[in-house]
């Protein structure tokens, strides 16, 4: 299959020569190379390379708005949550360490004294819990020791926080 097209005359050749150009060979699904006939070296990529280009782009926005609700979580749990809880395994402080919270049951870590309260949670961290708890500690488990914390307004920066606790694994 061949077509008569004046495809990429801003490379720099005659912009009024025609070239003949062959569709030769599939590269993915809906993309061929395709080649220049009168061999003017010029080769095309078609179909495919704009949504190949369009999802790179999409991908690395969605990563660098993930990167930064982490960066942001970790400001967020530096000014509200690091002078009880620490980060590190093992490091226990007025609050149990939050190294991997998510998918821990609550009031279950070793070598912390829970309150009663927390003990008798029957419940999993997991990010809907922790919204809840963050929110508003007393409501989510009546009896708790968090005083004086007793919640965080924001849900822009629950969200940021949740991310932020999901890193540490």
């Amino acid at each position: 299959m061949h077509c008569e097209c004046p495809l990429l005359t801003q490379s720099g050749h005659d912009p009024y020569a025609a070239s003949t150009f062959d569709f030769e060979k599939p590269i993915g699904i809906g993309s061929k190379v395709v080649f220049d006939r009168n061999r003017l070296e010029r080769v095309a990529l078609v179909s495919g390379i704009a949504y190949s280009v369009l999802s790179t782009f999409s991908a690395s926005e969605e990563l660098v708005s993930q990167n930064a609700d982490v960066t942001s979580g970790q400001l967020v749990f530096n000014n509200v949550c690091r002078t009880c809880h620490s980060i590190r395994e093992g490091d226990n402080r007025l609050g149990p360490h939050m190294r991997g919270i998510i998918g821990r049951k609550a009031g279950s870590l070793p070598n912390y004294s829970y309150s009663s309260a927390m003990r008798g949670a029957n419940f999993v961290w997991n990010e809907e819990n922790l919204e809840r708890f963050i929110a508003n500690p007393d409501e989510t488990v009546p009896g708790n020791n968090m005083k004086p914390y007793g919640g965080l307004a924001s849900a822009e920066s629950r969200v940021k926080l949740i991310a932020f606790l999901k890193t540490l694994r």
